[in-house]
């Protein structure tokens, strides 16, 4: 007896379940564009973007080359004192 009165509850519940159901996914489906269009103009800035926050090769080159200089005459001179102090 009682499984006839539990059993329509449980198709209404099944019912609103499955309304919401819906519901959620039309708000999905109405907001997945919007984020569409906010990762094609992030992904249009992308390259203004790198241009800002990093050097191209071309321009590092001569910096790199003062540098690696640097280091060279550092180490060329730690070696020659080495030498020297061996030598003595």
């Amino acid at each position: 007896m009682e499984h006839k009165r539990i059993l329509p509850e449980c198709i209404e519940k099944f019912q609103g379940i499955s309304e919401n159901i819906r519901e959620i996914k039309e708000q999905l489906l109405n907001h997945i564009p919007t984020q569409i269009k906010e990762l094609d103009i992030k992904i249009e800035k992308l390259p203004e973007e790198i241009e800002k926050k990093f050097v191209s090769q071309n321009e590092f080159r001569p910096i790199q080359r003062v540098v690696y200089g640097m280091v060279g005459a550092i180490l060329l001179a730690a070696v020659w004192a080495f030498i020297d102090l061996v030598l003595k």
